[in-house]
C-alpha cells in the first residue's frame, strides 16, 4: 500500500512538473486573435465605425481601411457567436467615444450557433482574457481559460508550434483560396453551417443576446446596419434551407420591429470569383459589397423621405 501511494505521488509530481514546464513554455505565446485584439485597442478611441461579428465581417473592415474614408475598428473574430459578441461589446462600449455606426453580422445561421455547444469551446478559452466570462462558467473551464497552455492550443496537433495555424488569423485574401468549382468544400461548409453547427432550439437565447447588443447600441446613439455577406452558389445548393429560412424570418422581423437597415446583396454565380472560399469575401469582393451597401442606404433614405442618410459612407465614388 505504501509503495502504491509513493508511486501515485511520484506520478502526480511528474505531471505537475510537465504542466509547469508547459505553462512556462507558453507564457508569452501569442495567437492571431491576440494580434487582432491589440489592433482593436489601437483603433477604438478614434473609430467612427465598428465592424462587429465573426470572420465574415473581417474582409469588410480591411476593405474600409483600404478605401481610407473613415476610421474604423473591428470586434470580429473567427467563430464568434452572439454570446461573445454581446460580451465583448458590453466590455468595450465605453472605450469607443467617437463611434457613430455599428456594422453587425446578421446571417441567419448565427441564430442557431453557439461555439461552446458546437465543438468550438477553445474559442471561449481564447476570448476569456478579453471578456472575463465564459458560457459554461465551471471551475474546470476557468482553469483551462487561464492556462497559458490550454488557451493557446485548441487540440493536440497545435503542440509546440511556433505560431498557430490560419484558423486564428484574419480571413482577408486578395486571391481565390479554392477553385470556383470546389463543390466538396462548399458542401462540407454548408452542412457545417446549417446542420452540424446549427440548432433551432438556440433561437430564443440568441435573440435575447442580439436584443441586448441592439439595446446597447441604442443607449449610446449608435446607428446599426445589419449585413448578410454573400456565399458561393455551390455553398447555397447544399444549405439546409428550412431551418435557415426560419432564422431569416426571425431576423427580418426583428430588424423591421426595430426599424433597422438590413442589407443583403443579390449576387449571382458569376460573382463567385469575388468570394475566396465557400463563404468569405475576397478583398475586392468586400470593396464591392461596401459600395453596394452605400448605394442601397442612399436609395433607402430617398425612398423613405429622409433626404441624405445620417450615416457613415464606407466607399469612395468609383466607376465600375
Amino acid at each position: 500500500m505504501r509503495r502504491l501511494i509513493l508511486e501515485l505521488f511520484l506520478l502526480l509530481a511528474f505531471m505537475g512538473v510537465v504542466y509547469g514546464l508547459l505553462e512556462w513554455r507558453y507564457r508569452d505565446y501569442s495567437i492571431g486573435l491576440d494580434g487582432q485584439y491589440a489592433q482593436f485597442r489601437m483603433e477604438q478611441t478614434q473609430a467612427e465605425v465598428l465592424f462587429l461579428g465573426n470572420s465574415h465581417i473581417i474582409p469588410l473592415k480591411a476593405a474600409s481601411d483600404s478605401m481610407r474614408k473613415v476610421r474604423s475598428a473591428s470586434l470580429a473574430f473567427v467563430g464568434m457567436d452572439l454570446f461573445w459578441t454581446k460580451v465583448l461589446l458590453n466590455r468595450q462600449q465605453d472605450a469607443l467615444p467617437r463611434l457613430k455606426e455599428v456594422v453587425l453580422y446578421a446571417d441567419p445561421e448565427i441564430l442557431g450557433y453557439n461555439q461552446t455547444l458546437h465543438g468550438q469551446a477553445w474559442i471561449n478559452r481564447v476570448l476569456y482574457r478579453y471578456g472575463d466570462t465564459l458560457y459554461n462558467d465551471r471551475l474546470s473551464d476557468r482553469w483551462m481559460a487561464r492556462s497559458n497552455f490550454f488557451r493557446s492550443n485548441r487540440d493536440l496537433s497545435y503542440l509546440f508550434k511556433e505560431r498557430n495555424g490560419s484558423a486564428e488569423l484574419p480571413i482577408v485574401r486578395d486571391r481565390l483560396s479554392l477553385p470556383l468549382d470546389d463543390t466538396i468544400a462548399c458542401k462540407v461548409r454548408a452542412i457545417e453551417n446549417s446542420r452540424s453547427r446549427f440548432d433551432e432550439r438556440l433561437f430564443p437565447e440568441n435573440l435575447r443576446y442580439l436584443n441586448t447588443i441592439l439595446d446597447c447600441c441604442k443607449q449610446h446613439g449608435w446607428q446599426v446596419t445589419l449585413v448578410r455577406t454573400p456565399k458561393r452558389s455551390a455553398f447555397l445548393r447544399y444549405f439546409e434551407h428550412a431551418g435557415i429560412e426560419r432564422a431569416r424570418l426571425n431576423l427580418d422581423s426583428l430588424a423591421k420591429a426595430r426599424g433597422l437597415f438590413l442589407f443583403e446583396p443579390g449576387w449571382s454565380a458569376e460573382d463567385d470569383r469575388l468570394i475566396a472560399d465557400p463563404d468569405h469575401l475576397l478583398l475586392d469582393g468586400a470593396k464591392r459589397f461596401l459600395e453596394e451597401l452605400d448605394s442601397a442606404k442612399e436609395h433607402h433614405a430617398r425612398e423613405s423621405g429622409m433626404g441624405n442618410p445620417d450615416s457613415i459612407s464606407f466607399s469612395m465614388t468609383t466607376g465600375k
